[in-house]
């Protein structure tokens, strides 16, 4: 019988596919203490409105939390990138 803990958010009817599937992804990338929007955005195809209305939802229900940080080498296009932590 599988671990009823692992992967719970399956099963959370409030999460979108798009969600679980972000939510997903980042549980099966190398472990660090988070990940930068802009290195979630290279890993899919999806565009940047829909990867940042996963998070939004994400965060909305308490699975991860964003802040916004200072780019190392910002551009003229931006200079900042949204910091994500899995809680």
């Amino acid at each position: 019988m599988p671990n009823e803990n692992v992967n719970f958010y399956l099963n959370d009817n409030r999460l979108s596919l798009r969600a679980k599937g972000l939510l997903g992804l980042m549980e099966a990338l190398p472990e660090q203490n988070g990940y930068y929007l802009s290195y979630l955005m290279a890993l899919c195809n999806d565009k940047q409105e829909a990867v940042k209305n996963a998070l939004c939802e994400l965060e909305m229900y308490g699975y991860v939390t964003t802040k916004k940080v200072l780019k190392t080498n910002p551009t003229k296009k931006s200079k900042f990138d949204h910091f994500v932590e899995i809680k």
